[in-house]
């Protein structure tokens, strides 16, 4: 909402001003706008958002972010704490090493949220995503027994 005085601003503006603020239009849009990023004017924010998604630091802060999302639709704790990589880097349960493709280490909660689980250092554990694939919201020992069948046909 505008108001209208006679006075201009100290920059020689019109008398157009911010109810709220009390600010000069043509002055909030001027430092609006020198405020901005670069990249605001050049591609847009959204365009912006997912070229930052891309970069390493974007994506820690999305899958961050997530995992708080997560915790307040399930109702859950959210504790900010590092899990320890294990130091071989191999899985915990197939002993596969970390590295890329189906091996990625993912963070994995080992009491699942919809079973009761909070994301503190205690309930998380790096594994790799075939295992994370495998268990999904299920408990470990669904996991062990899946991993235990396929070794069983590997050695028939």
């Amino acid at each position: 909402m505008l108001y209208y005085i006679d006075n201009p601003c100290k920059q020689g503006h019109d008398g157009r001003r911010y109810v709220s603020t009390r600010h000069c239009v043509e002055c909030q849009r001027i430092a609006t706008a020198q405020a901005r990023p670069r990249y605001h004017q050049s591609m847009g924010y959204k365009a912006a958002r997912r070229k930052f998604n891309l970069t390493p630091k974007g994506k820690e802060a999305c899958r961050i972010n997530n995992i708080k999302q997560r915790c307040r639709r399930f109702g859950r704790v959210y504790e900010e704490h590092d899990t320890p990589m294990p130091k071989d880097r191999c899985c915990p349960y197939c002993r596969i090493k970390m590295a890329t493709g189906s091996s990625l280490p993912t963070l994995d909660h080992t009491v699942p949220f919809n079973s009761g689980g909070d994301h503190v250092s205690g309930n998380t554990k790096w594994i790799c995503l075939a295992c994370n694939k495998i268990k999904g919201p299920r408990p470990v020992a669904y996991l062990l027994a899946k991993l235990a069948m396929q070794i069983g046909r590997a050695h028939v």
